[in-house]
């Protein structure tokens, strides 16, 4: 639906008794989280008969998209992917408006109560946004750096022992990335719950370099010795 293709499907499909969809096509949101959530039980998910009676055909249509629409499928899937790949934001979820949650602490864990209703994520007041200034490009440079990382431990004989490591952390953000992406949507905190680990790994690798690094200071003058360790001698 966010991607359009469902918009396609009904125009080329609707009118039609089968899908009960069509008659609420002029009434369908841009976002997937609009058309679950949205207008509650007046929605149209709510309407259409929800997860417990709609299933069905939601499945339906999106077997008969892909066998219509393949190569939309693929090019969505890929941008949907790079579009999960770079959101890595924190905070994504952490809300103030979670009444069932609020309502299940007074009735579950009473003593809790005056700690829920007195913390700052109760009023919006968790600065993420200050956060992610420095979040965000770290996680992003990490993911970037993976690709020379991977280079680099396969290269150097001291470092042999990562190159399963990144290519694993590389897959892992990959699959997530499609998984996430493609099968749910692009949204920060699937990407915020596993990007730290490129991060970690940056730093294993720094450490484990410093001590090759400091023994010369050829590198500086040509950074190409980092991935042929058999030319960097003693300074």
């Amino acid at each position: 639906m966010q991607d359009g293709i469902v918009a396609r499907f009904l125009a080329d499909h609707c009118p039609s008794t089968r899908f009960r969809l069509c008659k609420e096509r002029k009434r369908l949101p841009d976002t997937v989280e609009d058309f679950l959530w949205q207008g509650g039980a007046k929605g149209v998910f709510v309407k259409l008969g929800g997860f417990d009676d709609y299933h069905g055909e939601m499945a339906a249509i999106s077997r008969a998209s892909l066998l219509l629409y393949p190569g939309q499928h693929l090019a969505t899937a890929l941008i949907s992917t790079g579009r999960q790949l770079v959101r890595v934001g924190t905070g994504d979820g952490i809300v103030h408006h979670v009444w069932d949650a609020y309502g299940a602490i007074e009735r579950l864990v009473p003593a809790a109560v005056p700690a829920a209703h007195t913390a700052r994520q109760r009023f919006g007041q968790l600065p993420f946004e200050q956060l992610n200034r420095l979040h965000k490009p770290i996680a992003w440079a990490s993911i970037a750096i993976l690709p020379l990382l991977l280079l680099l431990v396969w290269r150097r004989r001291d470092l042999a022992d990562l190159a399963m490591l990144t290519a694993t952390i590389g897959t892992a953000l990959m699959a997530n990335a499609f998984v996430c992406g493609v099968l749910s949507n692009p949204v920060d905190r699937y990407g915020a719950r596993l990007v730290w680990i490129a991060t970690f790994l940056l730093v294993i690798a720094i450490a484990r370099l410093a001590p090759a690094v400091t023994r010369s200071n050829r590198w500086i003058l040509e950074p190409r010795l980092l991935l042929w360790p058999g030319k960097l001698s003693p300074a």
